[in-house]
């Protein structure tokens, strides 16, 4: 398998194209969420054919992917955090438990914003498609496995990341339609 890695040495990108960026997820949401993870088999594999099709892209590409998947991943985790903190646990074991979980995940999450953070300037940035689990994006040699907190919304985040990415390229590949009209125009 080819991992090709890209040295980043450009200015940030325009503070348009970053806004579109943040502008996509909102316009998905509703859609997303509507459906849930009762995705077909297709969508399972999805998220790992996009990765093939990033990986051979350009460094735009890879770049934008990168942040869409790290925001993504973010996003979950935050998402999990939040709702951990009403819990009521009754035994001390259990408390600590969630205090040290909770502190890990602020970490974590704090951690994934700085990467993203990073991102728009020059970093080394490479891409791998995990082989028998999930992708993993390198940050200047920090690995980030592109896999969220809970086991069953882990397709929910991959479709999104899919879906956001696939509003802004062609992904036409990815569902065999090669005419399928993109958000980005290719000249």
């Amino acid at each position: 398998m080819i991992r090709p890695s890209v040295k980043r040495h450009s200015a940030p990108r325009s503070g348009a194209g970053w806004f579109l960026l943040l502008l996509v997820p909102a316009l998905l949401l509703p859609s997303s969420t509507a459906q849930g993870e009762s995705s077909s088999g297709q969508d399972e594999n999805s998220l790992s054919r996009l990765v093939q099709l990033v990986i051979a892209s350009d460094e735009n590409a890879q770049q934008d992917f990168s942040w869409i998947a790290l925001s993504e991943l973010a996003a979950a985790y935050e998402r999990v955090y939040q709702s951990s903190g009403g819990e009521v646990l009754k035994e001390k074991r259990a408390r600590d438990k969630l205090i040290s979980w909770r502190s890990g995940t602020q970490r974590y999450i704090s951690e994934l914003h700085a990467l993203l953070e990073r991102l728009p300037g020059s970093v080394e940035l490479q891409i791998q498609a995990g082989e028998a689990g999930p992708p993993v994006i390198i940050i200047d040699g920090r690995p980030v496995v592109i896999s969220g907190p809970e086991i069953g919304s882990s397709m929910l985040m991959e479709k999104r990341i899919t879906d956001i990415y696939c509003a802004l390229y062609d992904c036409g590949e990815l569902s065999g339609k090669a005419d399928r009209p993109s958000a980005v125009s290719a000249g």
